[in-house]
């Protein structure tokens, strides 16, 4: 985060408890003519919220007269701005921006931090919205993708816009469009003109609902993303800008035979539970974690190019002449299928990972390099239950550093996390460049 967010990310929590965030119904159906601000209507989980309200104040005003009405308004007003999900992000012109999934997952609020007239805006949808909405600017020249880095460029910003996407677990994919000028998402006139909506849907061959539990969609350069689904499978989305088509294209990982892709069977160990992505020299990278552990790497063009068994307690190096549990797999019955045979190294594997989505993932470059050499992956591994009590490996888990030797990754450092730990549940972290030593 720039110095500045870190400065005015207070700000915007002060400035906006004493301010109406503008809401804004996706698609514009139920807007006026006149675009006037829209309230969220009344979900199911809004109705719950109303009933839990109603009771509430039934039972205050039978007791005390009905004189703490507004402590139960602030309750169900606390929670529906609850932030299911949040992420700040950087682009040029916009700077820092506070994207939360609030109101049950049916609202999008988008904050920018670096500006002090930034009210927030929402956007209400149907349904609820799949973690991780993005952001991304139009490139300059339209024949090359922004890359959206460092902060308050100085290039032009006359005839690009600001591209927000939100999927939907129904399948739907939404763009909505906004001018690179003042006062951005608040433009009133550019919303009254219409077509700053675009909506999609994504192919049938997508289960639904999307990521009830799982993670969520990740938006690599402008225009391309990925989305992981179908046990451990990830379809990757390019939007085509001339004729607003989709083109897909469904990844699965390695092991997966035909009959399993034909059939689409459930295999509950490769959903993914934690994922990232970062741009090798104009190139994105995926990585992934499902629930067995396995480590995979993907590519848009070539799909799973690599996976790697991680170890369920430090110490243990999967990569070091231990085959995966992927090449396990394929010495099945069944060429290739995902069916695992019996008295294989998997029937005293450790018991999957919750099916959540976690932060387990973080991607850097070592040096001022942006090559594959330089990248070095994070990991974290929780501690397997039933081997914290009583164990030598009495923490939450433990961090490995992986990072590429030729075309494999390999672990070069590891360390558990402290005894102080146990029992506990790792939430976030972060990465920080150690300070320069003059020695």
């Amino acid at each position: 985060m720039s110095r500045g967010g870190k400065r005015t990310i207070v700000c915007s929590h002060i400035s906006s408890a004493f301010s109406q965030p503008t809401f804004y119904t996706v698609p514009p159906a139920r807007i006026s003519r006149h675009g006037q601000q829209q309230q969220p209507s009344m979900h199911a989980s809004q109705t719950l919220l109303s009933k839990i309200k109603n009771g509430t104040e039934g039972q205050d005003s039978t007791k005390n007269g009905g004189r703490t009405k507004s402590n139960s308004a602030g309750f169900s007003q606390s929670l529906e701005e609850h932030a299911l999900q949040a992420s700040i992000t950087s682009l040029p012109l916009l700077g820092d921006m506070l994207l939360r999934i609030t109101h049950s997952g049916y609202v999008l609020e988008l904050t920018l931090l670096d500006w002090l007239d930034g009210s927030p805006v929402c956007w209400e949808f149907s349904e609820r919205i799949v973690p991780m909405p993005a952001i991304a600017l139009s490139s300059a020249d339209a024949n090359q993708q922004t890359l959206v880095r460092g902060i308050h460029a100085t290039a032009s910003s006359q005839g690009r816009e600001a591209f927000v996407y939100v999927l939907l677990e129904g399948g739907t994919l939404f763009r909505l469009s906004f001018p690179l000028t003042t006062p951005f998402f608040h433009d009133e006139h550019w919303i009254a003109k219409g077509g700053w909506v675009q909506e999609f849907t994504l192919p049938s061959t997508v289960a639904r609902p999307l990521a009830v539990n799982g993670c969520g969609m990740h938006l690599q350069g402008e225009r391309t993303i990925a989305i992981p689904v179908n046990s451990g499978a990830y379809l990757y989305i390019d939007i085509d800008l001339n004729d607003g088509q989709l083109l897909d294209k469904l990844h699965y990982p390695q092991h997966h035979s035909i009959l399993a892709k034909m059939f689409r069977t459930a295999q509950e160990q490769d959903n993914v539970i934690s994922t990232a992505s970062i741009d090798v020299n104009g190139t994105y990278m995926l990585f992934s974690i499902s629930r067995d552990r396995c480590l995979r790497v993907w590519d848009k063009q070539r799909g799973n190019t690599h996976t790697l068994s991680l170890p369920a307690t430090p110490g243990f190096d999967t990569g070091t002449g231990n085959p995966s549990r992927d090449q396990t797999r394929g010495s099945s019955v069944v060429r290739g299928s995902s069916v695992v045979p019996p008295n294989t190294s998997d029937a005293n594997a450790p018991p999957l990972l919750p099916s959540e989505r976690h932060t387990f993932l973080r991607l850097f470059f070592a040096a001022n390099s942006e090559s594959i050499s330089s990248l070095s992956v994070v990991v974290f591994m929780p501690t397997p239950l039933g081997l914290t009590s009583g164990s030598t490996h009495s923490s939450a888990g433990f961090f490995a550093l992986y990072k590429f030797v030729g075309s494999k990754l390999q672990k070069v450092w590891e360390k558990e996390a402290s005894t102080r730990t146990e029992l506990c549940f790792l939430r976030d972290f972060i990465v920080k460049q150690a300070p320069e030593s003059n020695a």
